[in-house]
């Protein structure tokens, strides 16, 4: 297909803290662990428990994990049109679903860096949505990628980028429980309420982004 009038974008520096980053890049690399586990006797199990799924025979898919992870996900709306850029792998989250970077032959190998780190193609090649505000891309197309290239040590992938807004920090309260038969939640604009199904990594990656302290006893006084 033909290329696009405007040059892609250098996405690899992102614009979020160190400590922010430092966040995301261990989630990413956590997913791309995690994904070893599929299809075993025990780790697929596993991973159906993290997302709650009965049924499912593969790892992960990245939105599935993210949105048990991450609440109010999907509130904002998406930004424009897909426009090509450089992505580093570090921080994407994607999936090994039908192979793993060693699954490749060895005499493919530099054919695929080669691709991967160059051509674009259409959006059905790579396109990633971007949580700008959280400094995460989310892998739609072009997953297995992902863990090939962080495995190569390879600094950038080309892809289709969709931006994605995400709540501003101080939009966000975190509501600790006041009996232990509640559950953690998150609050949105001090009115929409979502439980946080995975508390423990949710508050570490919201801490980072810069959500304030937990609400203690919230409940407590509101029964």
């Amino acid at each position: 297909m033909p290329e696009p009038d405007h040059p892609p974008l250098n996405l690899i520096k992102q614009p979020v803290s160190i400590g922010h980053e430092d966040v995301v890049k261990e989630l990413a690399t956590f997913k791309v662990e995690l994904d070893r586990y599929a299809r075993k006797t025990i780790g697929q199990p596993l991973l159906n428990d993290i997302v709650d799924n009965d049924r499912g025979t593969c790892a992960l898919h990245p939105d599935s994990l993210i949105a048990v992870l991450i609440p109010f996900l999907n509130w904002e709306d998406q930004n424009g049109q897909a426009y090509r850029a450089f992505v580093d792998p570090k921080h994407v989250i994607g999936a090994s679903i039908k192979g793993l970077p060693e699954n490749v032959p060895p005499e493919e190998v530099m054919n695929r860096i080669e691709r991967y780190a160059t051509y674009f193609g259409s959006r059905d090649n790579a396109l990633y949505v971007w949580s700008k505000p959280l400094g995460i891309f989310i892998a739609h197309e072009g997953k297995h990628r992902v863990a090939f290239m962080r495995s190569y040590d390879q600094p950038a992938i080309a892809a289709w980028v969709q931006q994605a807004d995400y709540p501003a920090p101080s939009r966000i309260t975190i509501i600790e429980p006041s009996d232990e038969r509640d559950e953690w939640l998150a609050m949105l604009d001090g009115r929409y309420i979502q439980v946080l199904r995975r508390p423990n990594i949710a508050r570490k990656i919201l801490d980072a982004y810069g959500v304030d302290n937990e609400l203690a006893g919230y409940r407590s006084s509101t029964r």
